[in-house]
């Protein structure tokens, strides 16, 4: 009979150590998928809610908004602004570039930009809608 060979103290220190930081990983990966998950949440909200802003603004086109903010109402800690300025693009007078983008201001207070818009507007408020 052959006799029972024991593991060493090294060998199950390494072995908890390999454990140990197998562990780690898996937890900083679950970490980062769950932020993952968060931001694109946030996305898909900010997109709905420009999508209604800019649907509202297309219903009322007497509206001055050529460079205006303000919040949403149902995430009070979110913001839009929206900046109109002049298209060199095709060099035609009358053609503006419009962004709306969409932040939100996170625990630490610091402001995160979530979603951007950009269209192109004519005078004659016609649309041309850019999604970035």
């Amino acid at each position: 009979m052959k006799p029972m060979r024991a593991l060493s103290l090294i060998e199950v220190v390494a072995s908890l150590a390999l454990l140990a930081a197998s562990a780690t990983a898996l937890m900083v990966a679950h970490a980062r998928s769950l932020e993952q998950i968060s931001a694109t949440r946030d996305q898909a909200a900010a997109s709905v809610l420009a999508e209604n802003l800019i649907a509202a603004w297309r219903l009322d086109p007497d509206s001055d908004l050529d460079d205006c903010r303000g919040l949403f109402d149902s995430k009070p800690s979110w913001r839009w602004k929206r900046t109109r300025e002049p298209c060199d693009l095709a060099m035609r007078p009358g053609l503006f570039e419009i962004t709306l983008t969409v932040s939100r201001t996170d625990v630490r207070g610091a402001e995160q930009v979530v979603a951007t818009h950009t269209w192109l507007e004519r005078d004659d408020e016609s649309w041309s809608t850019v999604r970035e």
